[in-house]
């Protein structure tokens, strides 16, 4: 893991780690529940073991399960997991699918999924043997190295999320004993939030906590209710900091390529649905995980159209699948709802868009103003109090955050400079003539 920005954790929570491990093919990996079967090809797991489609990555990426993201640059140095899995040999006779498994290619550059077979005992395929399958003796590799050990079962929010470190960073910030909301970067189900207490010693501690059974936490009452709050429909079309990867339907993803949703669109197994909210990108419909997107790219019940953005849509000309070439864009200070026979429909006349986004192509390490992140953080916090600003949106150290409500009832926030020579204090909340410590 790596932070961004000590207090941009409010926006993103992490960056992919990357570590270089012994490359296996068909092995599941136990951060995304995804399998490597070739240099650029995976496929998700059901039940530790890969299933459904073959999706490739995007160009110029190789399939990699030493980290969170299945997709790594190859401009990163990060080997392939799977170099020589499911590749035909150059006379496109056979393939290598497993350490003594193979597939026949039938003169194709597609292993067959019927013509296969295993080599004999202490034997290994060899994509550079005319034989296939050699005996494993000193300086025999197989070309395509798998294994059967069975992984854990499929990690949850709890188990893999590095959630509990965002809250102990977000308390120490804030420093008040309360309940915060999780911004949807970090957590778009809207059932759970952060407990800020103190600790006895004396320091500021935090909490991820889970809202019972089927209710959603409210910001504003700062309470569990039983009706999904406003702005907790979904991301749809939202890179994870995480995965690297976004949702964008209820049952569908794309790989993400500099932050932005690129390449073939894939679907979930049968029976699962797209969530970004935890490390697992597709999970079980049984899970009671909210899909992260559930508006976007469904065509209406008269397949006339659907909304692929908060002001996009495309025609699904009669059929269930939305067009790629008949689409459009809503007016000026209009959004797409599915619900409207027209398509597009005003905000002031109560219209919401069915597909969110919050994709303004600003990464984890995205180019925030200072006063964008001042608005941002207030959104977020709303709270009526000073708050520091991080060395990496300005390092003077004299500069401080104030968050208001607005007599419309939505919370903005702007930036304030201390008077001449002197600091903002984050603990007194004033400009002092000091230097804090932490500068």
């Amino acid at each position: 893991m790596f932070l961004c920005a000590k207090l941009l954790l409010l926006f993103f929570i992490s960056g992919p780690t990357l570590e270089v491990l012994a490359a296996e093919c068909n092995f599941c990996s136990t951060t995304t529940q995804m399998a490597c079967v070739s240099e650029t090809e995976y496929q998700f797991c059901v039940n530790n073991l890969p299933s459904g489609a073959v999706n490739s990555c995007p160009t110029g990426y190789v399939c990699s399960t030493t980290g969170s993201v299945i997709c790594v640059s190859s401009t990163m140095g990060v080997p392939a997991s799977c170099g020589g899995c499911n590749v035909c040999s150059t006379d496109l006779k056979f393939a290598c699918t497993g350490t003594n498994t193979y597939a026949l290619c039938l003169g194709t550059n597609v292993p067959s999924t019927t013509a296969t077979g295993s080599c004999g005992a202490n034997l290994v395929c060899d994509i550079n043997s005319s034989e296939m399958c050699v005996p494993l003796v000193a300086g025999v590799t197989a070309s395509c190295t798998t294994t059967t050990t069975a992984s854990p079962t499929t990690p949850g929010l709890s188990t893999t999320s590095p959630l509990p470190t965002y809250a102990q960073y977000l308390c120490q910030i804030i420093r008040i004993n309360a309940r915060f909301a999780l911004p949807a970067e970090v957590d778009n189900t809207c059932r759970n939030y952060v407990y800020c207490f103190l600790t006895r010693n004396g320091t500021w501690s935090g909490q991820i906590y889970n809202c019972p059974g089927r209710t959603y936490f409210d910001p504003y009452s700062r309470y569990c209710v039983a009706t999904i709050p406003t702005g907790c429909s979904g991301q749809c079309n939202v890179c994870s900091p995480t995965t690297q990867i976004a949702c964008v339907s209820e049952t569908q993803y794309q790989m993400c390529a500099n932050g932005v949703p690129s390449g073939s669109v894939n679907s979930c197994p049968t029976d699962f649905i797209c969530s970004t909210a935890t490390a697992v990108t597709c999970q079980p419909r049984t899970s009671n995980i909210t899909p992260s997107c559930s508006g976007c790219n469904v065509c209406d019940a008269t397949q006339t159209f659907a909304c692929t953005g908060p002001n996009t849509y495309a025609l699904c000309l009669g059929t269930n699948t939305p067009s790629a070439d008949a689409n459009g864009v809503c007016g000026q200070n209009l959004l797409c709802d599915i619900n409207l026979p027209k398509i597009c429909g005003s905000a002031t006349d109560g219209v919401s868009p069915t597909c969110p986004s919050n994709n303004t192509g600003i990464g984890p390490c995205g180019p925030l103003t200072p006063s964008e992140y001042a608005l941002k953080y207030c959104q977020i916090m709303q709270i009526n109090s000073r708050f520091p600003v991080p060395a990496e949106i300005e390092s003077t150290y004299q500069n401080y955050i104030y968050c208001s409500l607005t007599p419309d009832g939505t919370w903005t926030g702007q930036m304030y400079t201390c008077a001449g020579s002197t600091y903002f204090d984050p603990y007194s909340k004033y400009c002092v003539a000091k230097k804090p410590t932490e500068c």
